[in-house]
């Protein structure tokens, strides 16, 4: 009798703890789930989107950028990063601003949130830009101005889902864009 009563506590708490198990690598598996989506327009009609993914409750837009798997050049600044280049497209870090010189015309790369389905200009640097599950970025290059900026093209979250990223336009002179499913990072 001993041994039947010995029995049924062990599997009692084998029990109590496969049932543990099972319910902290769902929380695990919940909290891996947060996606975000970043559009970035090259300025010469190609563009990229990609989905990531990521286990924080949020990132930042920097963040958001530099796990997107494209190559980011920054220039570290005092009020946070500056974004220099993008998988080959814009100035270097010693002289992010190559194309904003001479009081004319600036080119450079302009952050933006898509906010209700429309773009919107940032009025905050990526390195403070909180983003959550759910949220999209973009960064264009171009014209750099609150009114002279062109947004990227509009895609929707929907559009990056995960195991699924996507790349249109002129893809000849940027290889990574070439990828049919970049996948979700």
């Amino acid at each position: 009798m001993r041994r039947v009563g010995t029995v049924k506590r062990l599997s009692a708490i084998l029990l109590v703890a496969i049932s543990l198990l099972v319910i902290l690598s769902g929380m695990t598996r919940a909290a891996d789930d947060n996606q975000a989506a970043v559009v970035i327009s090259f300025g010469d009609g190609s563009v990229v989107s990609q989905c990531v993914s990521f286990s924080e409750a949020e990132i930042t837009g920097y963040d958001l950028l530099q796990r997107s798997g494209l190559s980011v050049i920054v220039d570290d600044q005092a009020a946070g990063a500056a974004v220099c280049r993008i998988d080959g497209t814009g100035c270097p870090a010693d002289d992010c601003f190559c194309q904003c010189r001479g009081g004319g015309s600036c080119v450079y790369w302009s952050y933006w949130h898509r906010v209700d389905d429309t773009w919107t200009y940032s009025g905050a640097g990526s390195s403070i830009y909180t983003i959550r599950d759910g949220d999209v970025d973009g960064w264009a290059w171009g014209p750099g101005s609150v009114t002279e900026a062109i947004p990227p093209p509009d895609i929707a979250f929907g559009g990056c889902v995960r195991g699924a990223g996507f790349s249109y336009g002129n893809t000849d002179t940027h290889p990574f864009r070439n990828a049919n499913s970049t996948g979700c990072r």
